[in-house]
């Protein structure tokens, strides 16, 4: 068992008599070592969410505040998919919005993704033709739109 040695305030401030303590405050106790904020990570945690907003191109962080540099983290098969300009499209079979399919693919090889499709989706015949969600055709896979 441990006693209590030191009686801290909300604010950090040392009480060393019971009249140093208000009426009605929270009093955080220490077996001996210095005060530290409980909530300190949640404020600093809230304060940088107001301040830092989310876009369709990733985070944008406050302008007046000066960053360290950021070091991207990606794993190998990350990597690899970033590198040969692929891009993830979601599939359906014709007539359906549902049950879709993910598949990755690079934007200068329509014919793989045609076969990818094939394959995916299950289709009896080979894939030939790609329409958007207004039924337009694609003849270009780099003119796929963006889901919002």
């Amino acid at each position: 068992n441990s006693a209590a040695r030191r009686v801290f305030l909300a604010n950090g401030r040392e009480a060393f008599e019971s009249k140093d303590i208000p009426h009605n405050v929270d009093v955080y106790i220490s077996i001996g070592e210095p005060f530290m904020d409980p909530f300190k990570n949640m404020k600093d945690h809230l304060l940088l969410t107001k301040r830092v907003s989310w876009t369709m191109k990733g985070v944008v962080l406050p302008v007046d505040k000066q960053h360290g540099k950021t070091k991207p983290i990606l794993s190998n098969r990350l990597k690899k998919l970033t590198e040969n300009g692929s891009v993830r499209i979601l599939v359906f079979r014709n007539g359906t919005g549902q049950d879709g399919y993910e598949i990755i693919t690079p934007l200068e090889d329509k014919q793989q993704f045609l076969d990818q499709c094939t394959q995916k989706i299950k289709l009896a015949s080979p894939a030939r033709m790609l329409y958007d969600w207004q039924g337009n055709r694609i003849s270009d896979l780099r003119t796929v739109p963006l889901l919002d």
